[in-house]
């Protein structure tokens, strides 16, 4: 190693310099054949010493035979005490002692650091990479007038021998035993003036160091070397890799090739136990991914005391999991990806009772094992681990700590390590069923223990996971980032026991979650007896308030503490379906909307002191999360990042414990059924809660308003076999099945607009299901229907719904899910290649081939996604369709009006399907009509082939994809249209429309009306179009129709229709006209165009007419009337233009549709899109009456600007009042009858007043 020039004599006293990281420069290279080191009078000065070290850094290139390293002879070369490399390990021999070998091998090729020290009591180690290798006793020491060399041996004789091949560099003798941390700490340093670091080195009993650095010199200036042989120099030292060396690898994976001393990843050590043994405090422990077990016992007599422990001799040490073992970095590292478990199963697998008591002993006390000659302190850290499988079930102390026995028990005794990044989990104990911290008589145990989870743990009397005992001495862990849950004890302190009698236990309890676990007695979250915690930014079940204090205890309120459901993704499945902590799909994190998310104090967190990000900076706040995300994020993506509470930093999916149903507020308008699924495990109809303003009740059974499918039950009124079942509160809400419940919307039970929320009363055997599969595997065979439920409280992707790990359609089931919506009395349909269902949402799924086919669907969890679906049922749109390359659906809508105008029976459950692996008969993208739940009720049906080549009425006809789009003659589809009602109004109507267009836009459709007859002459169509409306008399509907009312016809370019419209408007051309233009790009067959209009009054008619005109427009505007006729240009490719100059304006319309009716030749007729112009109103007057003078009747207009009351009364000359023309609120153009008959002839006068005043007088004659 290189570190500059020597230090000066520094032999007369204490010598302090600063050291820094050395500089690479060269080492000594020796041939193994004749060259070596002599130094006299080293020797001498270790005669009169009682302890001494000799160390060096080696490269040795020859593995076989015996080759000396530093060696003191007799004067005539007899041995005294040799440092050897000998058949690849390293020995210590001397003649009394004999061979002392290395307990590892350590092939050559690479630089190691060996030493021996002996101290005072003849006490001898060995230590190779600061690893204590092996311990003897020796009284042997060199001798005054003894030889000392580096790089052979003399072998009792004056001839040298055993000859070293390969690399030497720092040789340091000391008169003194270095300690183990010494020789760690010196092993990576040069001892040079010019260092810089701010590390003090005595170096008063440094005998001789040689550095090589070109000559021979001892940096002491004391005992220079001399050469034997040829001896050279180089330049690979062992400061490239000095750092390295202090590293232990452990890979229970690793090939039986390698040495299996830990010095790489190769050469790995199997067993953790042999990788803790002889470690240091400044060594560092990689595990890789595996599962290791304790071999090493506490008491040899008993196999269940076997135990990981860290003593306080090698405080400092820490231990890394998360390897993947090939990393060069700690940097590295990936915990989640790599999970590194301790487990005191040793015995028979699976079974508790044979067990270790403590999976980890951190020995800093007098209480276990041999009483600890240091204490651990924070510099010791455990990290990235998963701690599981003790069971602490003896006498104490093996009767607590089942996962980490933490003993600081004595006066000025303590251990009080780091531990982060941990799990622990299934450990059990009489008292702390995951950690014992115990600091009695004066002593201290106090970890801090960061980013950690505890679930599963038990304790047979206090502390399911953590008790502290700080009883005449002090227990005040700190607390950070922790997640707490499903833990338990048979006594007090479900999760944390704290125990300050005659002592101190005062832990600080930050950014932590608290949640779901529970104690016999008192305490599910904390007991507390004499003890004093303070909890700051945590959340706790029950708050503070529900702390159990004895004694004196009492609990500090740290500030921004909450009580409120953490919303874990799956507390049941805490390390996920990957059944590993620490991984991103771990069920102890929160989901996004959990209160837990940005609740933190950041401030909080402590250092990163032991540099888990590999930045190399120890200041910042601690970096990662348990499973290695960012520590600080902004969780709630308002701008700021702040810290989460609990071990995981990075949320889950949002979770829905409920599900909130908006309706009007009007009682009884958004009663009706609704189809839910419930994404909790264990659930019964009992469970079921429904709260809105008027506050939360239970179902109503006896009233009948939920029911279950049962597809075993034949019942071919619901379309198919299967049954609807009434439920009691005992029956099973099975996960992955469907409810339907019928919402009164009632004063007790309102759907109101600020919502009816659907929730589950949570008990114990209602728990919330998150991330496993769920597989419903009762499918009946015989069946049409099954009505499945999303199981999950999220949105639900139905492309993820499998059987046989096949998608649905086309493998034994329809591509289509229906899901009723009350809100329109209609069945909504979901693809389940393209949509989503929505959280708490059911739905029936169709068999293709009753009879036969699978009898299992599989919900897979990756289906789950975040919120974007709405809830079906409730006061919103439903899903929309997305289209792909080569499928799409028409889909169309049918509502039915009662003479009111009022919305009585909707079906929207109605599409043509081309998708390109359907056929024109029955296949996988059919979809089967499931009856109306309620009546009245329409039903809108594509009749079709269906199962059986028979004919069938469908929900969704599917055809094949068009292949030739640029044939206007191929692959027109017709598909026929039945509808059926029930309970309809016979005066009302019935509209159809386009609910979607999922199809390209260069494909055109239409709607043939047959009439119901197979005469065509009086056929009309009209083009099917977004925003297209056509409606009929439910009068003219009938059940027996000679064909079916409609046919669908879809083309796959506009070329299919007799004419191409390029542009249809119309605009203003004066006070009182209107220009109506329109052009064309093709025509074929085209005979020509009518003009129609449609008038309307924003009054509306119940309070007046519409002017009819010379055309004769309807007084009701509400009808099409035709106004102008214009002649087509037959077959034409060359575009046409057209207008036409409306100047018979009826005076009341506020607004004026227009659109086209085209004419074929052979009579067929389409229409073309309404287009509106609407008449302003700018300021209330009274226009001219007409006739006048008037006889017996007259027609009185007027118009104001926003509707408000307006009084018009009939003067005679004389001022009274004869008679009162109008008396309402009114707006826009308006007109009113004035009826003169009864009155005698002579001048009258009309008045207007409106609630601004009076407007306007005028003079009426009337005459008989």
């Amino acid at each position: 190693m290189d570190g500059g020039a020597g230090a000066g004599s520094g032999r007369d006293g204490r010598v302090e310099i600063l050291v820094s990281a050395p500089v690479p420069n060269q080492s000594l290279n020796l041939d193994g054949t004749n060259d070596y080191i002599t130094a006299s009078g080293v020797a001498d000065a270790l005669a009169s010493a009682s302890a001494f070290t000799m160390e060096a850094w080696v490269y040795p290139t020859r593995a076989s035979g015996q080759q000396g390293i530093t060696t003191f002879h007799t004067s005539t070369g007899n041995n005294r005490n040799l440092l050897l490399y000998r058949s690849g390990q390293f020995q210590y021999f001397d003649g009394d002692t004999g061979y002392v070998a290395s307990r590892n091998a350590f092939p050559a090729g690479q630089w190691y650091h060996v030493a021996l020290t002996v101290d005072a009591s003849n006490t001898a180690i060995l230590y190779v990479n600061g690893r204590r290798e092996a311990t003897l006793n020796t009284s042997v020491r060199p001798e005054a007038g003894g030889l000392f060399s580096i790089g052979q041996e003399w072998d009792g004789g004056p001839t040298a021998s055993d000859f070293f091949e390969g690399r030497i560099d720092e040789v340091r003798i000391w008169s003194q035993a270095r300690t183990q941390a010494q020789l760690q700490q010196g092993m990576t340093t040069s001892l040079g003036t010019d260092n810089t670091l701010d590390d003090t080195f005595d170096l008063s009993d440094l005998v001789a160091h040689y550095r090589f650095e070109g000559n021979l010199l001892d940096e002491t200036g004391a005992y220079a070397g001399t050469a034997e042989g040829a001896p050279t120099y180089t330049d690979d030292v062992a400061q490239t890799t000095a750092e390295d060396a202090l590293i232990v690898r452990v890979n229970t994976a690793v090939s039986g090739g390698g040495a299996g001393n830990g010095t790489s990843w190769t050469d790995a050590h199997a067993a953790l136990q042999d990788g803790v043994a002889g470690t240091g405090p400044e060594n560092q422990i990689w595990i890789a991914a595996g599962t290791y077990t304790p071999t090493r016992r506490l008491d040899a007599g008993d196999p269940r005391t076997a135990t990981f422990e860290i003593t306080g001799a090698q405080d400092g040490l820490q231990i890394y999991g998360g390897f993947d073992g090939t990393e060069t970095t700690r940097s590295e590292r990936a915990p989640s990806a790599n999970e590194v478990i301790l487990s005191g199963d040793i015995g028979t697998a699976g079974d508790s009772s044979d067990n270790a008591y403590h999976v980890l002993v951190f020995n800093g006390g007098d209480r276990i094992g041999a009483n600890s000659p240091g204490n651990i302190t924070t510099g010791t850290v455990l990290d990235g681990l998963t701690i599981t499988s003790g069971n602490a079930a003896n006498s104490f102390p093996n009767n607590a700590g089942g996962g980490l026995y933490c003993d600081g028990v004595g006066s000025g005794n303590a251990c009080s390590p780091s531990l982060t990044g941990l799990t622990f989990t299934d450990n059990s104990a009489g008292a702390g069923g995951a950690i014992y911290n115990e600091g009695f008589n004066n002593g201290a145990s106090s970890p801090v223990i960061t980013n950690a989870t505890f679930t599963g743990n038990t304790a047979d009397l206090n502390g399911g996971a953590i008790y502290n005992n700080g009883a005449s001495g002090t227990s005040s862990p700190m607390i950070t980032n922790a997640t707490f849950t499903g833990n338990t004890a048979d006594l007090n302190g479900g999760a944390i026991g704290n125990n300050g009698i005659v002592g101190t236990s005062s832990p600080q309890i930050t950014n932590t979650i608290l949640w779901g676990n529970t104690a016999t007695n008192d305490g599910d979250e904390i007991y507390n007896d004499d003890a004093t915690p303070t909890l700051a930014h945590t959340l706790i079940e029950g708050g503070l308030g529900g702390i159990s204090e004895s004694g004196g205890s009492f609990t500090t309120d740290g500030g921004n503490n909450l009580d409120a459901e953490p919303l874990f993704v799956d507390a049941n499945d805490p390390a996920g379906p990957d059944n590993a902590f620490g991984t991103a799909d771990d069920g102890l994190r929160v989901a996004a909307n959990s209160p837990a998310v940005d609740a933190g104090d950041t401030g909080a967190l402590p250092t990163d002191a032991a540099d888990l990000d590999g930045d190399g900076d120890t200041t910042e706040p601690l970096p990662l999360d348990i499973a290695g995300a960012p520590r600080i994020q902004d969780g709630d993506s308002d701008g700021t990042a702040t810290v989460s509470l609990g071990a995981y930093e990075t949320s889950g999916l949002p979770i829905a414990t409920s599900v909130t149903i908006t309706g009007t507020d009007g009682t009884g308008t958004d009663a009706g059924w609704r189809v839910l699924s419930v994404p909790y495990t264990g659930a019964v109809a009992g469970d079921l809660r429904m709260s809105s303003s008027t506050g939360t009740n239970a179902l109503r059974f006896n009233r009948n308003i939920a029911a279950v499918w049962d597809d075993s039950d034949s019942d071919e009124s619901t379309g198919g076999t299967g049954a609807y079942t009434t439920v009691d509160a005992s029956t099973p809400l099975d996960l992955g099945a469907g409810l339907l419940l019928y919402l009164e919307d009632d004063v007790r039970d309102p759907v109101e607009s600020g919502g009816l929320a659907i929730s589950l009363d949570e008990s114990t055997t209602a728990t919330r299901q998150g991330l496993q599969a769920v597989v419903r595997n009762d499918l009946t065979q015989s069946a049409r229907w099954h009505l499945v439920g999303n199981p999950y409280p999220t949105d639900y992707d139905l492309m993820a719904l499998t059987t046989g790990g096949s998608p649905l359609a086309g493998n034994g089931f329809q591509a289509d899910v229906q899901v009723y919506d009350a809100t329109n009395s209609t069945w909504q349909i979901l693809s389940v290649g393209t949509e989503t269902l929505a959280a708490w949402q059911g739905a029936f799924i169709e068999r293709s081939s009753p009879g036969n086919g699978p009898t299992t669907v599989t919900f897979d969890p990756g289906g789950r996604t975040a919120p974007n679906a709405p809830f079906i049922g409730s006061e919103m749109q439903g899903p929309v369709a997305t289209s792909s390359v080569e499928r799409g659906t028409l889909w169309l809508e049918g509502v039915v009006t009662d003479a009111a105008g009022t919305v009585v029976a909707t079906d929207q459950a109605i599409g043509v399907r081309f998708h390109e692996s359907a056929t024109d008969g029955w296949d996988a993208w059919d979809t089967s009509k499931l009856a109306p739940l309620e009546a009245p009720s329409l039903a809108l049906s594509a009749t079709g082939t269906g199962r059986g080549n028979t004919g069938a009425s469908k929900a969704v006809e599917s055809r094949p994809w068009p292949q030739d789009a640029s044939d206007p003659d191929a692959n027109l589809t017709a598909v026929p249209v039945a509808i059926r009602g029930n309970g309809l109004p016979d005066d009302g109507t019935l509209t159809l429309q386009v609910r979607e267009w999922d199809l390209p836009d260069t494909w055109a459709a239409g709607l043939i009306d047959t009439q119901g007859t197979s005469d065509t002459s009086d056929d009309q169509a009209v083009p099917l179009e977004p925003g297209m409306n056509y409606t009929v008399d439910v009068s003219s509907l009938t059940d027996t129709p000679e064909t079916e009312r409609f046919v669908v016809q879809v083309a796959p370019n506009t070329g299919a229709l007799p004419v191409e419209l390029a542009g249809f408007g119309a605009q203003r051309s004066g006070e009182d006209a209107i220009t109506v233009q329109w052009e064309t790009l093709s025509e074929t067959n085209n005979a020509g165009f009518e003009v129609q209009r449609r008038a309307a009054s924003a009054d509306g008619p119940a309070n007046a007419s519409v002017e009819t005109s010379q055309w004769g427009v309807s007084t009701t505007g509400e009808s099409w009337q035709t106004v102008a006729t214009l002649d087509g240009a037959g077959t034409t490719g060359t575009p046409q233009s057209y207008r036409f100059e409306d100047t018979d304006l009826p005076y009341a319309a506020d607004s004026l549709r227009y659109r086209l009716r085209q004419i074929d030749t052979d009579g067929t007729e389409s229409f073309s899109e309404a287009v509106t112009i609407v008449r302003q109103v700018t300021e209330a007057e009274l226009l001219p009456t007409y006739p006048n003078p008037a006889r017996g009747q007259a027609t009185v207009r007027f118009a104001v600007p926003e509707r408000q009351d307006v009084r018009i009364d009939l003067y005679d000359l004389l001022g009274r009042r004869v008679q009162t023309v109008v008396d309402t609120g009114a707006e826009g153009r308006t007109e009113a009858q004035l009826d003169v008959s009864g009155l005698a002839s002579g001048t009258y006068f009309l008045r207007m007043q409106t609630e601004a005043g009076p407007i306007d007088t005028q003079r009426v004659t009337v005459v008989r």
